[in-house]
């Protein structure tokens, strides 16, 4: 009996000093990510179907094919531009 009144007590003690409320780092991390601002651009869903279109348009991109490349070269010069 004492044993099983010690196992319950150290496993209580346990269970009430290592769940530590996790607010205090949430906290933290939203005080140094508040101040940067992010712009972000607004969506257009016509513009998006039309670069989905052009990826589609060089058809099945399988590795180390040609329209794999082509279609990567693309991409590298969109996001560059």
């Amino acid at each position: 009996m004492i044993k099983k009144l010690l196992f319950i007590f150290l496993f209580s003690g346990g269970l009430f000093f290592g769940c530590e409320s996790s607010k205090k780092s949430i906290d933290q991390a939203a005080r140094k990510n508040s101040k940067k601002a992010i712009t972000v651009p607004s969506f257009n869903s016509d513009s998006a179907y039309f670069f989905i279109q052009k990826q589609v348009d060089f058809g099945p991109r399988v590795p180390n094919t040609d329209p794999h490349k082509v279609c990567g070269e693309y991409l590298v010069s969109k996001l560059k531009s």
